[in-house]
């Protein structure tokens, strides 16, 4: 899709989507949620996967920002239904490793880890439909894999992944906007 050439509904999207992120920075989770649900109904009308799965991963974040790994958990597995191309996938899977490792279930975050991990080698950022705060870069990712195996108390992966993660960051050219960085 060109721009200029995006229906009403998918400008709306995401629109209320980005108003939904800047609601739970200000502590407002009730009215986030009307955005999150109005940015979603806008992705069905405007039937645009990559906006469905970013929205779940801001459902995501609300959900886990809460401890309710549970709820965050199916909303991150829902978005992945929704990821064909770019950094989607990768953000959603290692959330998804995260949720099952804070919940206690090794084998459930090892497989939604290695998903992550296989988005991981053929993410690129090119492919994001959506870009700029709908993007997530492979260190980003890693310190979420770094938070899941903490969370397994697999202290030396977990020591492993965050310093990858933070080699990758500090190797990020500096004119390059944060959000590249961390999504």
């Amino acid at each position: 899709m060109a721009v200029g050439d995006d229906p009403p509904a998918l400008c709306a999207g995401r629109a209320l989507h980005r108003e939904d992120r800047a609601r739970r920075r200000r502590g407002r989770p009730d009215a986030a949620e009307d955005h999150a649900r109005a940015a979603w109904l806008c992705a069905e009308r405007a039937d645009y996967n990559p906006l469905r799965a970013w929205v779940r991963a801001t459902q995501h974040t609300a959900a886990f920002w809460q401890d309710d790994y549970v709820t965050a958990g199916e909303y991150a597995a829902d978005g992945l239904h929704y990821t064909a191309t770019g950094s989607a996938e990768l953000y959603l899977a290692s959330a998804l490793a995260l949720d099952h490792a804070r919940a206690g279930d090794k084998d459930r975050e090892s497989v939604a880890l290695h998903r992550a991990q296989d988005a991981a080698s053929t993410v690129r950022r090119a492919d994001d439909e959506l870009a700029g705060p709908f993007s997530c870069s492979v260190d980003r990712a890693g310190s979420l894999w770094a938070d899941a195996r903490l969370a397994l108390g697999e202290t030396d992966e977990a020591l492993a992944f965050a310093d990858r993660a933070v080699a990758a960051f500090e190797a990020t050219p500096a004119h390059q906007p944060i959000w590249a960085v961390s999504g």
